[in-house]
């Protein structure tokens, strides 16, 4: 299935600004620790970014070492891989990507998971609000005292820690709470991108696909391809149960 074109530049220009995101990442949470500044150095004039971020930029790198594997197969090469580097790897990618959105099954995927690894590390250096709203913009179902709907506040997602929170009351959520929001709601649970899967449970995009890979987790027809969260919680249930 080709992508569309606007997804396809939108792409293009993730794949660009990655490996500078990256780095500036990794610099700003090495002053934040004290280690390594030069005499040179500015002094912050903003609070370090958190160690998650760090995290965050291992996901990152797993995402592209993942798909930059499945593109030289998938061509053909019999060349080295590109060096493990943020700067080659997105340079790979970005160079191959007019014919993979075009021709490659899961391009949609790519774009999705892509997308969503830009807009994180974003996120993490404040080039994006931390707090959204839902698609849809739902509002809270909660029902406080001497009341007889519910608080009607407006419902926000953290966009690094995945909890959402009413903007009026405070009332939050958990990524594990999500299907009872969703009973409150009146609404089904969404399927989520495999990135965002991965996010909400704390597991490497590459343990995800190999569990869908194994059949463990059916994926939701349609593109990019999406799973259920609640799948992905009752698989890790089975295996920490060893049921």
């Amino acid at each position: 299935m080709t992508v569309d074109a606007r997804t396809a530049a939108d792409v293009a220009l993730a794949l660009r600004s990655i490996p500078d995101d990256a780095q500036r990442i990794t610099l700003e949470a090495v002053e934040g620790t004290g280690k390594g500044l030069s005499s040179r150095s500015k002094p912050q004039s903003r609070p370090p970014l958190p160690i998650g971020s760090l995290d965050d930029l291992n996901d990152a790198w797993g995402v592209l070492g993942t798909w930059a594997r499945d593109w030289h197969e998938f061509i053909g090469l019999t060349g080295h891989l590109p060096a493990p580097t943020w700067l080659c790897v997105c340079e790979f990618l970005a160079r191959h990507w007019p014919n993979m959105a075009e021709q490659h099954p899961a391009a949609y995927e790519f774009a999705a998971e892509i997308l969503d690894v830009s807009k994180r590390l974003r996120v993490h250096q404040r080039l994006e609000r931390t707090w959204m709203p839902l698609p849809g913009q739902p509002t809270c179902p909660v029902m406080h005292p001497g009341e007889d709907t519910g608080c009607g506040g407006l419902l926000l997602e953290h966009q690094i820690e995945r909890i959402i929170r009413c903007r009026d009351c405070r009332a939050e959520w958990t990524r594990n709470d999500y299907g009872r929001l969703a009973e409150l709601l009146g609404v089904d649970p969404q399927p989520v991108p495999v990135s965002q899967a991965a996010a909400y449970a704390q597991i490497p995009v590459r343990t995800l696909r190999d569990w869908m890979a194994r059949g463990w987790i059916e994926p939701v027809e349609g593109r990019p391809v999406r799973v259920m969260y609640a799948d992905v919680a009752a698989m890790q249930h089975r295996l920490r149960e060893g049921i």
